[in-house]
């Protein structure tokens, strides 16, 4: 029971941290939504020639347009307001591809045509609306919608429903669109971008940092490492997440105690019965496999039960607990069951228990055979 309870304890702690360090680094994502974002100055937008293509390191940009508050209707009243996000979906596709946030933009995102018809009612512009939407009822693909730019309306088509979309604030309502497409149906200079997504490592920041300052120093470069770094090394959640691998080893060691433990109380008489049947011709070989066949099936017991009560726990109080606490506001944190971690742990139980079972057998095969026999003849 010991051992099946410190075995629950730890993978339960191992399901919470690594939930935890997945949290985080989808909230780094999420908020910037690549490996850096340049953001403009608060109300204006990029230069034209504003370019890091050529910084050392930059495998791919994107530029985007971000407005908020759009007033959105149906061709009737207005309903309400979004956030609007115009990007290049085949550019970001390169910045965001493989990481966790790739967009996987669909056909009709992808290859958006560009002619004298968009964005009117009979070609509208394909859209990625938000789950929670504006309108009283639930949105729906291949619904039409308007949203006035000046005093045009331009007209939008459903083609993904999405929960949430990087880079872009979850709280209210936001519409994804193409960037040149929007850019086609806008009056001029009203969409330039307004934010640069780029994929670079971590060697590239200070060479981005000065091309920012040489083409546009009032450009903001916002680093998903930074974002990352913001959370996890806080005072609090980096303690709770010490305190998540603490339990791991606390747990870990009082199995192997348990287990080293129950066999030294049993020493003496396992010794006394093993030496009996030495005496019957038990070999050296077969007292090891004796005690094996002992220990096995209550270990593996208490591993298998152990490790599925502690995965049953944590699914069972997850949806009780606001984990969000610990790794940023906004983004669901599934839980993570880190099997690689469960899998060294109970490998060091077992090695704990191999040394234990060696200590007692080879005790077992030094005693003295000879006194074992005249025990209780005085």
């Amino acid at each position: 029971m010991v051992l099946l309870l410190a075995i629950a304890i730890s993978v339960f702690s191992s399901v919470m941290m690594h939930s935890i360090e997945v949290g985080q680094i989808n909230t780094a994502w999420r908020t910037i939504g690549a490996d850096y974002r340049v953001d403009s100055v608060a109300t204006g937008s990029l230069p034209r020639d504003f370019s890091l293509d050529n910084v050392k390191g930059v495998s791919a940009t994107a530029g985007a347009y971000l407005q908020e508050n759009v007033l959105v209707s149906a061709n009737q009243p207005i309903y309400g307001t979004v956030n609007l996000l115009g990007i290049d979906p085949t550019s970001y596709e390169k910045v965001a591809g493989g990481t966790p946030i790739d967009p996987h933009f669909s056909q009709a995102m992808l290859n958006q045509p560009v002619n004298a018809g968009i964005g009117t009612a009979k070609q509208p512009i394909p859209a990625i609306v938000s789950r929670s939407w504006v309108t009283p009822s639930a949105p729906k693909t291949g619904t039409v919608f308007s949203i006035t730019f000046g005093r045009e309306p331009v007209s939008f088509v459903i083609v993904d429903i999405r929960d949430q979309f990087q880079g872009v604030n979850d709280n209210s309502a936001f519409v994804v669109v193409p960037l040149k497409s929007l850019q086609a149906v806008v009056p001029k200079d009203d969409a330039l971008p307004t934010q640069l997504y780029v994929r670079a490592p971590a060697s590239a920041r200070d060479a981005l940092k000065a091309s920012i300052v040489d083409q546009f120093a009032p450009a903001v470069l916002r680093s998903r490492a930074d974002t990352y770094n913001q959370v996890h090394d806080s005072p609090l959640i980096a303690g709770a997440a010490k305190g998540f691998r603490v339990g791991i080893i606390l747990a870990a060691a009082y199995s192997a105690l348990a287990v080293m433990i129950a066999l030294a109380l049993t020493s003496r008489a396992r010794i006394r019965d093993l030496s009996y049947l030495r005496t019957l011709g038990l070999s050296k070989r077969q007292v090891l496999g004796l005690t094996i066949a002992e220990q096995a099936p209550p270990v593996a017991i208490a591993l298998v039960v152990g490790t599925a009560l502690g995965v049953l726990v944590a699914k069972l109080i997850k949806p009780g607990l606001d984990l969000t606490a610990f790794t940023g506001p906004n983004i669901p944190v599934p839980l993570v069951i880190n099997w690689f971690t469960i899998v060294l742990l109970i490998l060091a139980i077992i090695a704990a228990v191999a040394v234990a079972i060696g200590i007692v057998s080879l005790s077992a095969q030094r005693a003295n055979v000879s006194g074992v026999l005249r025990i209780g003849e005085e």
